[in-house]
């Protein structure tokens, strides 16, 4: 595997799971006599701080293996960069500071945990949501052309691309519909 594999296989980690622990966290505003809601946001918090880590450090592995490849715009990835940067460090800060909290609540024994620990962790969690939803969003656009300009994309992969497939028979899309060959056939 290279440096691009390994991206695609960690940066989805910090996604998915700012984007899960967010019902959680909602969940620990009205349930705070369940810490298990907000113990399993926090436990996803410091995952998507880890993830965020792996993404980042894979980053530059990653640019270094499409950076020649056709259709690939520099631009794209600086923006991508820049963005992961910034998320990533907000990620890390929640993840370190919720394991933090972690701790405090489990060694303070709390029946009831302070309120203001879900609505911070809510809150702050809400920005790395949309943080995270930018940097996917233009890391997609390196090398998923289907989102540039809203550019509707039928074709899945040149045939020069994939010798030996048929389209028709592998699910591609290719313009058309899909079942004119077996129309063409009455």
């Amino acid at each position: 595997m290279n440096g691009a594999h390994w991206h695609l296989v960690v940066n989805h980690l910090p996604i998915m799971a700012t984007y899960l622990s967010l019902p959680l966290l909602i969940l620990a505003l009205f349930r705070r006599n369940d810490r298990g809601f907000l113990f399993s946001a926090i436990i996803l918090l410091v995952f998507a701080g880890i993830g965020a880590g792996l993404a980042l450090a894979t980053g530059d592995p990653a640019e270094d293996v499409v950076m020649g490849l056709p259709g690939v715009n520099e631009h794209f990835i600086k923006a991508h960069e820049n963005q992961a940067d910034n998320a990533g460090t907000v990620a890390i800060f929640i993840g370190v500071i919720g394991l933090g909290l972690l701790i405090w609540i489990v060694e303070k024994k709390f029946a009831l945990y302070p309120l203001w620990i879900p609505v911070a962790l809510l809150m702050v969690t809400l920005v790395s949501a949309v943080m995270m939803t930018i940097v996917g969003y233009t890391g997609g656009k390196i090398h998923h052309t289907e989102i540039l300009n809203g550019t509707d994309v039928r074709f899945a992969a040149p045939p020069s691309a994939a010798p030996g497939l048929d389209p028709a028979t592998q699910g591609l899309h290719t313009g058309g519909d899909r079942h004119e060959a077996e129309d063409d056939d009455d």
